[in-house]
């Protein structure tokens, strides 16, 4: 298991790489990461109970992770597939993470899903994440997010899932 350390470095260099190029290379640049395994490493610093005690002291951190896993999956067709190959680790990950850290982070989770739940072969991720207690938060986001925003996106989520 690798040391957060080493996962925050990995990040730190995928966001430096991310806003370091223009549009136009920012796809190639993402594809070269995931190659390299930043789709792993993002959910490892997510998911690991380490990194989650150091998400609660430091959400930037989360926020951060899933700010680039959001990237990652609407800016390149090789990143969105790697992360709903790995559909299970990914639910639940983003599952833990809504509702929990901070407004930035829940939206950060409900854009994620909205891609993955939009792609044409996202069909058996929604049926995945309706098995879930995601739609039941996602009701919940309705009733206390404050940014119409993030309700806006936790009602078009709840619509991909149930259509």
């Amino acid at each position: 298991m690798p040391h957060l350390n080493d996962i925050q470095d990995q990040i730190r260099i995928l966001d430096t790489a991310c806003n370091a190029y223009s549009s136009v290379a920012k796809p190639i640049i993402i594809d070269r990461r995931v190659a390299t395994g930043c789709v792993a490493v993002i959910l490892n610093l997510l998911s690991t109970p380490e990194a989650h005690a150091h998400c609660l002291t430091a959400p930037m951190g989360a926020e951060k992770a899933l700010l680039l896993l959001d990237l990652i999956t609407t800016e390149s067709e090789a990143g969105c597939t790697t992360v709903l190959q790995r559909s299970s680790s990914v639910i639940n990950t983003l599952g833990r993470k809504l509702l929990r850290i901070s407004e930035t982070c829940t939206a950060s989770v409900m854009a994620i899903l909205v891609t993955l739940c939009s792609k044409s072969n996202g069909e058996s991720f929604r049926q995945a994440i309706s098995k879930t207690a995601i739609p039941s938060k996602l009701v919940l986001v309705l009733q206390v997010a404050s940014k119409g925003s993030t309700k806006q996106s936790a009602g078009k989520l709840l619509q991909l899932l149930h259509a």
